[in-house]
This record gives structure tokens, C-alpha cells and sequence, in this order.
């Protein structure tokens, strides 16, 4: 037993010690309370856990670039400017009618909101997290984590806002009309469905390894718990349709993600315990093609221009505190928390600098960062009892988006199971 501990904890030591969870925090839904954070790992020796989390949400709205602002749905990122849409694609046909009228609307004098689309739809969303936790001995412990998602985007539309009225250029001029009677012959022809999606696949396999401790010798606290956990998020989920704009990839987007973070409770009176928790996700470079911006007043998540990139995504932070009271009743128990998670701004690195001007594709809302305000509330009941090997856990909880930028307005609702198994006593 002895020789395995060591080797677990050569392989902690391993992983890169850099801030580097789970596969967890997403802008188009709050994230899982418990689910990669929370309250620390109880260090009962071989003690095994499986859990499971099951939600489901749905909204047609977003929060904006303004902070707390609310759009529709496919609006987060602001309105799609189609008035510059074919500026400076690489490749038009002059001979094509689709690429003529391209041409003609980006070489039109506009003003404000000319050419410009507002998206909405409708997205649904049920998702089961899995988790399953061995401890060891010296409180060392491993978890698997693996999310499964059913995402659907339905009722996509969108409104013009081109001023109606003159002056010129407004909503009848010649070239814009020409425009919408070929819009979607324009997205045909450059291998685009602006549409919805309906998919159920796995997300992103976690793997972590983690230490906890608990400390009691003091005078005036019950306890202090604390856990530390290093990980990686492997690739396993669906990535995002490059031919559909809204499509949605299950996990990271075939990133593989490396995790750091920790948990800690204070314990008092016998029945109430605070926490805290925090940490971050970085990931690993991508080269693929991507669609991007040929024009610096291109905006939306529409693109023409498809090319090779090397993807350098964001690092993903989150830190948070939270309240419970513990075991008031029998089991029964009550927590409150809440959590503020980020993701920083994406970058690309274009292969053809001639086609796609590194500053031009930077400069673009979709690859901003986002940030999210979540508040979680959870009822449980613990069925432990003393000299129990087995002991199930139920909950129902709630995870309220309170606020943040470029985030969908969704609010996850469900509930929870668990098993513990103690090994030794």
C-alpha cells in the first residue's frame, strides 16, 4: 500500500505545477456546485463515492457586452454587421451574384445600424455530471469526472435593424434589399446553415488527483477541512460544426484543459460551516481552421472567411464562498454560495497573414472573454448512520446566473445522488 501511495503521489507531482477543474464552467449555463469545487474531500480512508448530478434550463435571452444587460439569445456578442460581411473575403467570384451583391453592400455608404441583424432563438438544456472519487491512504484521493449533455437550439430568427426611414442608406435601398433576397444563397455558397442544433454526447473526461486534510485541535472551531486537487481535462467531447455558426461544442472544443484548485470549511457550533474555493483552468494550443474576421468592422458570430489557425484559448478562473447549515435536522442539511468564474480573452494566431490580418481577427467580441455571477442554493439529506458501509445521499438544487457579460441567461434546477462506501472502520 505503501509503494502505491508513492506512486500516486509522483504522479501529482508530475502534472505541470502551473494554475492549470473539471469539465464545469461553460458561458451558456451556471456552473454545478460540487461538481470539480465546493466543500473539501472527506479524507476517510478508502472511502468511495459516486455521484450524481442531473439539471435541466432553458432561456432565450444572453447578457450582452454591457455588464448585466440582457439581449436575445444569439445577440451576446452583438448584432451580426452584415453591411461589411464580404469585406476583403479572399476568393470572390466576380461573376457570381452572390459575391457581386457582397461586394456592392460593403462599398455602400452606411450609417448607424445599417445592415445590421439581430439573432434570438430559444436553448434547452438537460446535463447528468458523473463523478466517482477513491480515496487512499494520507489523504490522497482520485476523481473521474465526465459531464453528458443534451443541448438543443431551436426558434433561430432574426430582425433587421436597418433604420426604416431616411436618410439614406435605410431599410429599401436597392443594395441591402438585394442582400436579404440572397442571404441564404450567400451562406450556402460559403458552406454555412445559420440555424439551430439538437445533439446528446459526452463532454470532456476529467481526471484528478487530489490531498485533504482535516484539522481539529482547536478551541474555539469544530474543524478546518481543506483539499487540493491537479488535473486534465481530456478532449473526449464533440467539437463545435464549423459550418454552423450557433452550434455549440460538449466540452472545450477538443482543447486539452489542466487544472488547479482547492476547497476549505471552517466548522462551528456543530452545525454551521463556511468555505471558500478557487482555481483555474489553462489549455493547450489548437491548430485547426476556424472562421475569422477579414475586416476590422466585421461583427457577429456569421464569417465567411474560413483559414488555418493556431488557437491560444483563455485561461479559465473561478473562486467562491458558501454557507450550510449543517445536519439541523437529522440529515437534512442547507447551503447558500456563490461563485464568479471567467474566462479571458481567446487569441489567434492566422497561418495566412496575407489573407487574415492577425490585428483584424483579434479584434473581434466573439474571442472576448466572459464572466458569470452564480448563486447556488441546495437542500440535502444524508442518510448515514453509525457502522453503515453504505450510506446514499439525495439533494435538489438550484443554479441561479445573478449576472456577467456575454454569458447566456440560463438558471439550472435538479437534483443530486450519492453513494458512499467505507472500506475500513
Amino acid at each position: 500500500m505503501m509503494k502505491q501511495n508513492k506512486i500516486l503521489l509522483g504522479l501529482a507531482l508530475l502534472i505541470p505545477q502551473v494554475l492549470i477543474c473539471m469539465d464545469n464552467f461553460h458561458y451558456y449555463r451556471p456552473p454545478f456546485f460540487g461538481v470539480s469545487f465546493g466543500e473539501p474531500r472527506l479524507v476517510e480512508p478508502l472511502l468511495t463515492s459516486i455521484d450524481l448530478f442531473c439539471a435541466a434550463g432553458r432561456t432565450h435571452c444572453s447578457r450582452g457586452s454591457c455588464c448585466n444587460s440582457t439581449v436575445p439569445l444569439l445577440s451576446l456578442f452583438g448584432p451580426e454587421n452584415m453591411h461589411f460581411l464580404g469585406s476583403n473575403v479572399p476568393g470572390k467570384n466576380p461573376l457570381s451574384q452572390e459575391d457581386v451583391v457582397l461586394t456592392e453592400l460593403s462599398r455602400t455608404l452606411g450609417r448607424d445600424c445599417f445592415g445590421y441583424l439581430t439573432y434570438s432563438g430559444t436553448f434547452k438544456l438537460m446535463e447528468t455530471q458523473i463523478l466517482l472519487t477513491q480515496n487512499f491512504r494520507h489523504g490522497l484521493f482520485l476523481q473521474i469526472g465526465l459531464p453528458v449533455r443534451h443541448m438543443k437550439l431551436s426558434h433561430v430568427c432574426f430582425t433587421d435593424d436597418t433604420p426604416d426611414s431616411v436618410p439614406c442608406p435605410y431599410a429599401e435601398t436597392r443594395t441591402w434589399k438585394n442582400f436579404l433576397s440572397l442571404y441564404d444563397k450567400i451562406l450556402q455558397k460559403y458552406d454555412l446553415c445559420a440555424r439551430g442544433f439538437k445533439k446528446t454526447c459526452i463532454g470532456d473526461l476529467s481526471v484528478l488527483i487530489g490531498w485533504g486534510g482535516n484539522f481539529q485541535n482547536f478551541s474555539a472551531l469544530d474543524y478546518v477541512d481543506a483539499d487540493f486537487k491537479l488535473g486534465i481535462i481530456f478532449p473526449t467531447g464533440k467539437k463545435q460544426n464549423i459550418h454552423q455558426p450557433f452550434d455549440i461544442p460538449s466540452g472545450y472544443n477538443d482543447h486539452l484543459g489542466f487544472s488547479g484548485s482547492f476547497d476549505f470549511s471552517v466548522g462551528l457550533y456543530n452545525w454551521l460551516t463556511f468555505g471558500g474555493y478557487g482555481g483555474a483552468i489553462a489549455f493547450a494550443d489548437k491548430t485547426r481552421d476556424v472562421h475569422m474576421k477579414t475586416d476590422l468592422r466585421q461583427n457577429g458570430l456569421i464569417k465567411l472567411a474560413r483559414g488555418c489557425a493556431t488557437i491560444e484559448r483563455g485561461t479559465i478562473w473561478f473562486a467562491g464562498a458558501f454557507g450550510k447549515l449543517d445536519h439541523i435536522a437529522e440529515g437534512f442539511s442547507l447551503l447558500a454560495g456563490y461563485t464568479y468564474c471567467a474566462e479571458k480573452n481567446t487569441t489567434l494566431h492566422p497561418a495566412n497573414t496575407c489573407c487574415f490580418e492577425p490585428s483584424a481577427v483579434n479584434c473581434d467580441s466573439y474571442l472576448d472573454g466572459w464572466d458569470m455571477h452564480t448563486l447556488h442554493l441546495i437542500a440535502d439529506y444524508d442518510f448515514a448512520q453509525p457502522h453503515m458501509r453504505l450510506s446514499p445521499r439525495i439533494g435538489f438544487f438550484a443554479n441561479i446566473n445573478l449576472g456577467g457579460k456575454r454569458v447566456f441567461k440560463t438558471t439550472m434546477a435538479g437534483g443530486s445522488f450519492g453513494l458512499d462506501l467505507t472500506n475500513e472502520f
